[in-house]
C-alpha cells in the first residue's frame, strides 16, 4: 500500500514514551498540545484522521491517543495520510483525506504488515 509503516522493531528502536511520539515520526501527520497536558494528531489541513486498534475504530482516537494504548503494547503502526491510500476495509469509514491510522497491538491479533 502507500502508507509509513513501524514496525515493533522501529517503535522499540525510538523508545517513544507515548503514541504521539510515534506519530511524529510520520510524514503527514502533526502532533500538537491539546491546550491541556496532552496533545492531540490532526491530518493535513489540521483534520482529524481515523484511529483503528486492532481492526475495530475508536472514535475520537486522535484527541486520545496517548490514552489509548502505550508503544510497548503495540507490535506495528500504519499510516496513510489519506483514505484512499488506505486499505479499502478501513478507508471507507473516513471522511476526506485526513487519513488512516491503523494500530496493530501485540495481544490483539497478526499485524499484516510485518
Amino acid at each position: 500500500g502507500f502508507g509509513r509503516y513501524f514496525t515493533q522493531e522501529d517503535i522499540e528502536n525510538r523508545n517513544p514514551m507515548v503514541m504521539t511520539d510515534i506519530m511524529r515520526m510520520s510524514p503527514g501527520m502533526q502532533v500538537s498540545p491539546n491546550g491541556s497536558f496532552g496533545y492531540v494528531l490532526r491530518g493535513r489541513g489540521g483534520c482529524t484522521p481515523e484511529i483503528f486498534l486492532d481492526g475495530m475504530r475508536v472514535m475520537q482516537g486522535a484527541d486520545d491517543l496517548d490514552n489509548i494504548v502505550r508503544p510497548t503494547e503495540v507490535s506495528g503502526v500504519e499510516v496513510y495520510n489519506n483514505a484512499s491510500s488506505a486499505p479499502a476495509q478501513y478507508g471507507g469509514s473516513a471522511g476526506g483525506d485526513c487519513g488512516v491510522v491503523l494500530i496493530w497491538t501485540k495481544r490483539g491479533g497478526p499485524n499484516p504488515r510485518r
